[in-house]
């Protein structure tokens, strides 16, 4: 079974995080990624749900843009935004474990 870019687009542009506002992201910075100091960046910037992809696979330019310095920072929100974009919102498990359940996705991902 294969999924086309025109199929995934559009489920994206259903899903629950596309459609998070900024203080939907705002509270995933804090709780799940747990760095609520970058809150007031995300919110000058308006980093919603919509813009998630981007810091996903972003080259540290944007996270630069965001005024994010911290190497490990960056890797943190990159990957925590990759997880949410791929698997929706947080329900308690942690990324490693879904790697483990869908080992196709660490290879399409790393």
């Amino acid at each position: 079974m294969h999924i086309s870019v025109k199929e995934l687009l559009e489920a994206w542009l259903r899903s629950e995080v596309h459609n998070w506002t900024l203080d939907q992201t705002s509270d995933w910075l804090t709780n799940s990624v747990q760095l609520p100091q970058y809150v007031p960046n995300f919110i000058q910037n308006g980093v919603n749900g919509a813009k998630l992809p981007r810091l996903a696979v972003d080259d540290g330019k944007y996270l630069n843009i965001l005024g994010i310095k911290d190497p490990i920072h960056k890797r943190k929100i990159a990957l925590k935004a990759m997880d949410v974009v791929l698997f929706g919102p947080p329900k308690g498990k942690h990324l490693f474990v879904k790697y483990i359940e869908h080992p196709s996705l660490f290879w399409v991902l790393f």
